[in-house]
């Protein structure tokens, strides 16, 4: 018997359509404290619950007390270390409380200022705390320093993303739409995007001074950082996100529903097929397919790592994970032995560390909860990461 298994999104990225299926982070940045003149401002993506990775950083929110943590990645601990380090801090006096509708990120810009000693932006809703709103802040992980920029957001945010100095988040408002909304770093120049016809938007990449966002029918378009000059761009097939990289917009088109049918009980599969295809972003009509049978994938700045379905055989799908260099078109086999008995899906990509969450199956057939397995791309070294924060 052929068991096919799904190896897609994981629960928070099926959340969290905004821009997480191809997010972006660096890893690794100068730490001298120094900001280079021609540094170039770029999309930085928030995650909620799942890691976010910065340099040997691996944030993200604790299976069992649900706050904000982090591991090193060179130096994995039993358990994870809570980032705020004020054990008295509770309620309304511990920003990071019951952090489960909370989106991080590192600002990159003023992590070089600050000596590469991590600064995080967060939005984030304490649920223990009297007024359960979002407040949007920044955090100095060395001095336990926090820098509100907004607060008393009633609406829940479904996105963040830092661009420079301007942040861009989405609200769900109900009735009244998916909403786009920006405020600067210092807490100035407030907008939000008119949106008359209460679409559901969805902001998924920021390039060359440019917010790149979808709306339900997956049509996506194009607004100046003042949220002026909508344009439209193309029409996409909605299976996964888009991201822009040096030029290009990288968006699926469907082609097909394969289905797999187990041997043994009859019962069929169905997995969406999409060939990936990139367009210049200054002439969007150009359309030029980069990958046929495109699954689900997750980018770091130079790389798609990805599943692809095969309808010939359903063990490509449960085993082989792919990458696709953005910059020379080379695809590569990552692994082709993923255990039978694991259910994986990406959780974050980098050019150094690509995070997984892996269920096991036991031999019954049950499944246990998901754990963090970290893969060094560099030594090609799995290890599991923690976060849990007690024994």
């Amino acid at each position: 018997m052929r068991k096919v298994r799904m190896l897609g999104i994981s629960l928070a990225l099926m959340l969290l359509l905004d821009a997480m299926l191809f997010t972006s982070c660096s890893e690794g940045v100068p730490s001298d404290g120094m900001v280079s003149a021609d540094y170039e401002p770029k999309a930085l993506i928030g995650r909620m619950m799942i890691p976010y990775v910065y340099g040997e950083y691996l944030f993200c929110s604790a299976s069992d007390s649900g706050d904000i943590v982090y591991q090193l990645l060179d130096d994995v601990q039993d358990v994870a270390l809570n980032i705020y380090t004020d054990p008295l801090a509770t309620g309304d006096d511990n920003p990071f409380g019951y952090a489960t509708y909370s989106f991080y990120l590192v600002d990159e810009e003023a992590t070089i200022a600050n000596g590469g000693s991590p600064v995080l932006l967060f939005a984030h809703k304490n649920l223990r705390s009297a007024d359960c709103c979002y407040n949007i802040f920044s955090y100095d992980l060395a001095t336990n320093e926090i820098t509100m920029i907004k607060e008393g957001i009633n609406e829940n945010i479904q996105s963040l993303c830092l661009y420079g100095d301007y942040i861009i988040y989405t609200t769900n408002e109900g009735d009244n739409g998916y909403n786009i909304h920006r405020v600067m770093k210092d807490g100035t120049g407030y907008l939000k995007l008119d949106n008359p016809d209460c679409e559901t938007y969805r902001v998924a990449d920021v390039y060359g001074d440019r917010v790149y966002f979808c709306d339900g029918a997956y049509q996506i378009y194009s607004m100046s950082l003042d949220f002026d000059d909508v344009q439209y761009v193309l029409t996409y097939a909605g299976l996964a996100d888009v991201f822009v990289r040096d030029g290009y917009i990288y968006y699926p088109q469907y082609v097909e529903t394969v289905v797999y049918t187990d041997e043994e009980t009859g019962k069929e599969s169905y997995y969406p097929s999409c060939n990936l295809c990139r367009s210049p972003v200054d002439d969007p009509e150009v359309s030029e397919i980069l990958i046929n049978n495109f699954y689900v994938g997750m980018s770091s700045e130079t790389t798609l790592y990805y599943f692809a379905v095969d309808p010939s055989d359903s063990s490509v799908l449960s085993s082989t994970l792919y990458s696709y260099s953005l910059n020379t078109g080379d695809i590569g086999v990552v692994y082709d032995d993923l255990p039978s008995n694991v259910y994986r899906s990406i959780d974050f990509a980098g050019d150094e560390y690509i995070v997984f969450s892996d269920v096991y199956m036991n031999e019954s057939g049950a499944y246990g909860t998901a754990t963090y397995t970290a893969l060094n791309l560099a030594t090609g070294e799995e290890f599991t990461v923690s976060n849990k924060t007690a024994n």
